[in-house]
Order: structure tokens, then sequence, then C-alpha cells
């Protein structure tokens, strides 16, 4: 009977290192997807991230623009990033004209304006009024990054 117990128990712990395994290689699998496809990585953050954002607020039904500060002080002088960190999102809304400042720390939408297209330059210049006229250069990439 013992050796009944101790077979049964061989078993379990074989298809236990098996699905051990196979849930493993699943992640790794994943995660060498994301490291070949960069592109794909950025796709899925931004959707969490307006994911996120959509549950606050009701967002325009286009792709947005989304942009990562690195560099708060190449933007000080800028009313709309005044309460920029590093780390921040700008989600740039080109034909709803609207412009959001979203802090991923903390889930908050720090600040939003009305968006205006400069479009008399060879980039496009966004400014987001009425306060002051910060301005950040896009293109139509959906991933930028401010701060130079």
């Amino acid at each position: 009977m013992k050796k009944f117990w101790l077979v049964i128990g061989f078993i379990i712990l074989f298809i236990l290192g098996i699905g051990s395994a196979s849930v493993a290689y699943y992640y790794y699998h994943q995660a060498q997807q994301l490291v070949k496809n960069p592109q794909k990585a950025t796709d899925l953050e931004n959707q969490a991230i307006l994911q996120k954002i959509s549950t606050i607020m009701v967002l325009p039904s286009e792709k947005p623009s989304i942009a990562t500060i690195f560099d708060k002080t190449k933007l000080q002088g800028q009313a709309f990033f005044q309460k920029a960190q590093n780390g921040d999102k700008v989600i740039i809304f080109e034909q709803a004209q609207r412009v959001l400042l979203y802090r991923p720390d903390t889930g908050k939408v720090i600040d939003f304006a009305p968006l205006v297209m400069d479009t008399q330059q060879p980039t496009s210049t966004v400014i987001a009024s009425p306060t002051s006229t910060p301005s950040v250069a896009t293109s139509s990439s959906s991933r930028k990054k401010l701060g130079y």
C-alpha cells in the first residue's frame, strides 16, 4: 500500500513539474515577443493607460498620441506643464482638440486643456490653451518623448 501512495505522489509531482514548466515557458515566450516587438509593448502600455483614464472620464473615440515626459526641466516656462513630473504622460487627441497630462504613479489626470494646432510650421505644434502657450512638438507616431 505504501508503494501505491509513493507512485501516486511521484505522478502528482511530475504533473505539477510539467505544469510549472509550461507556465514558465509561456511567460518567457511572451516576454521575448515584447522584446522583439517594442511597438507592441508600447501599444499595450498605451491601451492600459487609456483604459484607466476612461474609468474616470469620457475620452474621445480617436487614437491619441501619447508622449512621456523624461526631463521636466526642458518644459519650464510652459504653464500647462507647471505640475508635470518626469514619467508623466501627455495624451493628445488631435481631432477632439484636447490634451491631458496624466500621472501613471497615482492614476490621476493632473491637467487638461483645449488644443490649438499651429500648422504654419513644418512640424505641427500643439498648443494647450487657455493657460499661457505651452507647446509640444508632435508627429503622427503614437508615442513621443518629451524633454529631449
